[in-house]
């Protein structure tokens, strides 16, 4: 596993962001569902799939190749970092206290009650170096803790059959992760957690604390 303090320097980047050299694998590959009630990879693998029975977008490219895209995220590793609540960054577990797993948020979204976040939880060390190096939370992030953050939809392009055994794109969509009707027919590309039980906590009092017992 690369340390937090390699991740966090101008040649690396977090676990979740994608890279330069990840492309999208190119969706002609995409066909029904035997059961004709689906979308599917041609040649898919329990990789390609989740939990929820949803069909995943492909990545083709290796990780740590070309520039950390700091923007965007992998689909896989984004998905992984919620299925086992790690942090985003080193890809450990997230930090956890009785109030909750920890996430960053802006002062954009002075409320995070209810809200539905894309960006996984990290840990106090990696939020840590977050606040400091990321420009769209220098200055703005406010910490927050969710008792019960829950899995609750997925964001990707949805598809329908063409009427010869083929399938059209249709729009992007996001839907409840037990919506079984439509989620079938998604090509995921991201999860989406709703916070629930939520406290802002001062952060830098909390790596303080960290720190002191480190």
């Amino acid at each position: 596993m690369t340390t937090t303090e390699t991740l966090w320097t101008p040649a690396r980047g977090p676990y979740v962001a994608s890279w330069s050299a990840e492309l999208p694998a190119l969706e002609s590959s995409l066909t029904l569902r035997p059961d004709g009630d689906g979308i599917t990879w041609a040649d898919q693998t329990e990789r390609d799939t989740d939990p929820f029975g949803g069909c995943w977008a492909r990545v083709e490219g290796a990780q740590g190749e070309g520039e950390p895209l700091l923007d965007q995220m992998n689909p896989h590793r984004q998905r992984d970092c919620f299925l086992n609540w790690w942090c985003q960054v080193c890809a450990t577990p997230c930090s956890h206290t009785t109030q909750g797993r920890l996430f960053l948020r802006t002062t954009d979204d002075p409320d995070p009650e209810g809200d539905f976040v894309s960006q996984p939880p990290l840990c106090l060390p990696c939020a840590g170096q977050a606040i400091k190096r990321c420009p769209h939370l220098r200055g703005r992030a406010v910490a927050v803790r969710a008792r019960k953050p829950r899995l609750s939809r997925a964001k990707g392009y949805a598809y329908v059959p063409n009427g010869h055994g083929g399938l059209w794109p249709a729009m992007k969509v996001d839907v409840p992760l037990d919506d079984t009707t439509r989620l079938p027919w998604v090509l995921i590309s991201q999860y989406l957690a709703e916070l629930r039980d939520c406290t802002v906590v001062d952060l830098e009092e909390e790596l303080e604390r960290h720190a002191a017992a480190a």
